[in-house]
């Protein structure tokens, strides 16, 4: 990943879906800094780890409806 900022895209999602537990996606230390439009099925996705990454937002979390666990440790959020 480049110094430049980066989105959570469908391309990076399906990288790192599943890879290491089912339903899961962790993708820390990327400089994430939003979720983008997405345009694949997510409504299986249980957990997402975007921690130690660049969020200033949670715009876009709604693309997983069915999420029981989101970590944003170390992130920028603001209100």
């Amino acid at each position: 990943m480049t110094a430049d900022l980066a989105r959570v895209d469908d391309e990076l999602l399906k990288a790192f879906i599943g890879k290491e537990v089912e339903n899961e996606v962790t993708i820390q230390n990327h400089m994430l800094s939003e979720i983008g439009e997405l345009k694949g099925d997510y409504t299986t996705l249980r957990k997402l780890d975007v921690a130690f990454n660049e969020f200033k937002s949670l715009k876009g979390i709604g693309h997983f409806p069915r999420l029981k666990q989101l970590s944003v440790y170390c992130c920028r959020l603001e209100d």
